[in-house]
């Protein structure tokens, strides 16, 4: 077969076993995120295998009548209410092995305190504070150094729906409801609903602990140098933010670009819209005044911080239109990597590749497998964000 269409390899993907082309436990989605290569840690695969999706990817408050709920494992970010959805396995895996070296404890056993900004359904922060657990109980059987007061890790979330929903599904999750009871010696989680665009920082009053590290899962305009003070000296914070929005380098906060073609990288634009960066608190004065380095790790693509709820007369089909955006952008992301696959093969073997050399390929194979329910969720969503812009029209016409 010389000429193979994307649709017909994809047509073929389904002739598979479900188990195949779709995972239907978290272990499954773990072992291909593994065979893609989107996980390599270890700490990570072990956080990420305990801490099922299930309990965190609730879907109810945004699916039209008579829909079937979508799968938890599925590849791609899922609408979980509120304008917000629960990320990607993908995304979660490499903000997991980005935040893994800094989730040792430190030789004194002094506890650790974890900021995750924008917590949405808790899933991260659950996978940190499984990854920070672990790690200190590692610690105190090599014979480091231990402390009689647990690590934190603090959900931040805006809206208090999305809030006590994560602490809902902590609490149902068999793994994570020790840590939410306080059952759990070595890790506390604490839920607390601010906004990090609050430069007030009223939220966490000066009298608590300062954060060893904090992660926010939503895009700055710029860098949010009000959240410095959260820091403890030396500590550090991985944040998203616009390109447009980059810090400039001074001699008090230097600026040091260090990989900006990773993955995550946006494609299909002039440049990257986000870069992830990765801020660490060099000093503090008696004043106040704070030096501080910013390392860019790799462009990203995030959906903008939020200071508010959405109110209760918004649109409820928006975060609807946003997956859908979502979701293509994935279906797209491998297209290409197929096309780019596809253009290798027949640069080396001066043909293109047949249908099975496409599937038996690992890589190609698995692309082509997990494409396939994601065209099916997208569909779906697409018809009913289409019957949404439709009903939208139809109620400006008539008030018009």
């Amino acid at each position: 077969m010389s000429n193979v269409s994307m649709d017909m390899l994809l047509s073929m993907s389904r002739g598979a076993s479900k188990q195949q082309r779709e995972a239907t436990t978290q272990r499954e989605l773990v072992a291909q995120l593994k065979d893609s290569g989107a996980l390599s840690s270890e700490a990570v695969e072990d956080a990420m295998s305990a801490v099922d999706r299930k309990h965190y990817a609730h879907t109810a408050a945004v699916m039209a009548p008579g829909d079937d709920a979508p799968s938890p494992y599925l590849h791609s970010s899922t609408a979980i209410g509120q304008c917000a959805t629960i990320s990607a396995p993908h995304a979660h895996a490499q903000m997991l092995q980005e935040l893994e070296q800094f989730l040792t404890p430190n030789a004194t056993g002094a506890p650790l305190h974890v900021l995750d900004v924008g917590s949405g359904s808790g899933y991260l922060t659950a996978c940190i504070a499984h990854m920070l657990a672990a790690k200190s109980d590692a610690g105190s059987a090599d014979g480091a150094a231990s402390s009689s007061a647990a690590s934190v890790v603090v959900a931040l979330e805006h809206s208090a729906v999305l809030l006590e929903q994560s602490q809902a599904n902590m609490t149902q999750d068999p793994h994570t409801h020790p840590l939410v009871e306080g059952q759990e010696a070595t890790v506390k989680l604490r839920f607390i609903h601010g906004s990090a665009l609050d430069a007030s920082l009223a939220w966490w009053p000066a009298s608590e602990p300062r954060f060893d590290l904090i992660h926010c899962g939503a895009a700055f305009a710029a860098l949010p140098e009000h959240l410095l003070p959260l820091l403890r000296v030396g500590g550090r914070m991985l944040v998203p933010v616009a390109s447009t929005g980059l810090p400039a380098a001074s001699s008090s906060s230097p600026v040091v670009a260090t990989a900006t073609a990773a993955p995550g990288s946006v494609q299909g634009q002039a440049g990257p819209a986000q870069q992830l960066l990765l801020v660490e608190l060099l000093e503090r004065d008696a004043e106040g005044n704070q030096r501080y380095k910013a390392s860019i790790v790799h462009s990203c693509s995030l959906a903008p911080m939020k200071d508010t709820a959405p109110a209760a007369d918004v649109d409820s089909l928006t975060h609807v239109h946003a997956e859908v955006a979502s979701l293509r952008a994935e279906v797209q992301r491998i297209t290409d990597e197929v096309t780019a696959w596809q253009a290798a093969f027949k640069a080396q073997h001066e043909r293109k590749p047949s249908a099975g050399e496409m599937m038996a390929d690992a890589h190609v194979g698995a692309l082509l497998k997990r494409s396939a329910p994601l065209k099916k969720r997208l569909a779906g969503l697409e018809k009913l964000a289409a019957r949404d812009r439709t009903l939208t029209a139809a109620a400006k016409q008539q008030t018009a």
